[in-house]
């Protein structure tokens, strides 16, 4: 196997050998790969591909230059997020701490904000008032005139804001204007071009505009690769926002003074590069120890192994924990069993895989599992180890049970669609993912549909990207005329934190110490004999407890509902028929 890798949830250009079935590695990345497999007929695809979204061949030659400047005390969280009405605008939680564990009955609303006599850009959505109908948008803010201060900070242009937007199938550079588009624009640039419409004419920008870049991979996975690629968008592309998913191009990006949501990493790296670095699909790393030890603590811990194959089903359960680290990142899986034991004092073994394609170790590793008689194993060791590690299981009749952290692609259903089918059958876990909806039910597809009527809207450009995008225009819009690092930072803080506002939502935000925006999670476990509501392909995650999120110290001690009972598709809570949700 030949891969240029990078971080955990990171996008690779990997070429699998015939054997092997392709899999993604980002949820930035699946579905355009889903959608190729399948339009090909060949759900078990077999054939080499890369694992990255194509590029679109009808616009790489269109990208505007780019140089050209345009004209953790629990108590203490709970009690703050209590008085500020279970969290929203002005909610901040202080300390540095991690938000603490919300009752669903406290944790329902945001902070009321007064309806602006003058909204900025004519209309408010929802009470409390929002900006945008998402329910992920900030108050609806007041008609503005006046100074902006022009170019506030490094890569703040007077009339300009860049994003850079990594891993979507865009050419690199500048977005191209919608009026050189032709039949061969693809719906994703297409999709990008109506999304940047609808944020320049819906949130207050103060004078400025934003701008998308495709963000350009970097040459290959090496320090001075990595650098490199950083030092380009800072410095040619002028990017202000980067959306990318390699830490490596995080942190030097960061270093050259550019705002990057990226995949997770550790706390004291969030800390070293603030106002500079955050998460925001998945949680820190610290985060994921505290919320799998209490899920196998609470859940699976001292019972036996219901959810295994035929062989190990009825057994004690014996843990094994699988997880990677390398030049891409990644965490040791020593760090889950001290966690475990901390914890609950529960014994297990580990095995640290080198990178994120280690198919000796993946091999190594399970043989290992399978003799020391493991009926469980954790799995946080990047999905094409989580696909080599399952494929050499399967071989030798090895059906334990998996279980996903939500720390990988692997809560995606179109990731796990593509996985051995005897092992998925297995595999359940935690997910701090929204519970998908129909996709033309989805905020990000109305949005699209309010600006370009006649485009059916990128599915993948939606799922990866739409709610990011709406944290990055809050922070803009909160950070006020006079944009900084700085103000964006305190923009995020000012939106607060959201819990259980619909259903279907992520729960979490942003505040002092805290750089990832997930805080609850759903149980889920994937049922091959379902369909995907969002690709129509077989296989797709069944949500427990009607999709409840739980917070830290809420996750329920009895899950014997796994494979029996669940829901693939929340309540449509934006229908097109109904007023803005």
């Amino acid at each position: 196997m030949v891969c240029a890798t990078r971080e955990r949830m990171t996008i690779r250009r990997c070429v699998l050998p015939p054997s092997h079935k392709v899999l993604g590695r980002s949820r930035r990345q699946y579905l355009p790969l889903v959608y190729v497999v399948f339009a090909l007929g060949m759900g078990g695809l077999l054939l080499p591909s890369a694992l990255r979204p194509p590029p679109d061949p009808a616009q790489t030659s269109n990208a505007l230059d780019p140089n050209a400047p345009p004209n953790h005390n629990p108590n203490q969280i709970l009690e703050s997020l209590q008085q500020a009405g279970g969290g929203g605008a002005g909610a901040g939680i202080g300390n540095g701490h991690k938000p603490a564990p919300t009752p669903s009955s406290q944790a329902s609303s945001v902070i009321a904000s007064p309806t602006p006599s003058t909204p900025s850009l004519q209309y408010c959505y929802g009470s409390p008032p929002r900006q945008i109908p998402s329910i992920y948008a900030a108050a609806c803010r007041g008609a503005w005139h006046g100074d902006n201060g022009g170019a506030t900070a490094f890569n703040v242009f007077p009339n300009e804001i860049r994003i850079g937007i990594e891993n979507a199938g865009l050419p690199a550079g500048r977005l191209p204007d919608p009026s050189t588009n032709n039949a061969q624009t693809s719906a994703g640039t297409q999709t990008f071009q109506a999304l940047q419409a609808y944020f320049n004419s819906h949130y207050q920008f103060y004078g400025r505009r934003i701008e998308f870049y495709g963000a350009p991979d970097p040459a290959d996975s090496t320090a001075d690769s990595y650098a490199a690629n950083a030092k380009l968008l800072s410095d040619t592309y002028h990017l202000f926002l980067l959306s990318e998913v390699r830490v490596g191009v995080c942190e030097d990006a960061a270093n050259n003074h550019v705002i990057a949501f990226c995949d997770s990493t550790y706390h004291d790296n969030y800390v070293k590069h603030d106002p500079y670095l955050y998460t925001y699909d998945v949680m820190e790393y610290e985060d994921v120890l505290r919320y799998m030890s209490e899920f196998v603590c609470k859940s699976l811990a001292g019972k036996k192994a219901q959810y295994a194959g035929a062989a190990l089903s009825g057994r004690p359960r014996k843990i094994g924990i699988l997880a990677y680290q390398g030049l891409e990142g990644g965490i040791p899986g020593s760090r889950f069993s001290d966690a475990l034991t901390k914890q609950c004092h529960l014994p297990s073994e580990s095995a640290t895989l080198n990178g994120l394609q280690d198919t000796q170790g993946a091999t190594a590793a399970i043989a290992k599992f399978q003799a020391d008689g493991v009926t469980t194993v954790i799995l946080n060791p990047g999905d094409v180890n989580t696909l080599l590690a399952m494929e050499s299981a399967g071989k030798t009749g090895y059906y334990p049970e998996w279980v996903q952290l939500g720390t990988d692609s692997l809560d995606v259903s179109g990731i796990a669609e593509l996985l051995p089918t005897e092992e998925s059958a297995h595999l359940f876990g935690i997910s701090g993912l929204e519970w998908p909806m129909h996709f033309v039910n989805t905020e990000c597809a109305r949005a699209v549909q309010s600006i370009n009527p006649n485009l059916q809207a990128s599915a993948s450009a939606c799922a990866f990207w739409w709610t990011q995008l709406v944290w990055m225009a809050n922070g803009i819009q909160e950070a006020g005329p006079k944009l900084t690092p700085a103000s964006f930072r305190q923009g995020l803080y000012g939106v607060g934190y959201k819990f259980s506002l619909t259903p279907w939502m992520m729960g979490g935000g942003y505040g002092p110490g805290v750089y990832s925006f997930p805080h609850s999670v759903s149980l889920i476990w994937f049922n091959p004999g379902v369909l995907d509501p969002t690709t129509g392909n077989p296989g797709a995650y069944e949500y427990l407890f009607n999709g409840a999120k739980f917070q830290l110290g809420q996750l329920p001690a009895n899950t014997d509902q796994f494979f029996k009972t669940g829901a693939v598709v929340a309540p449509d809570s934006c229908k097109p028929s109904s007023s803005p949700c």
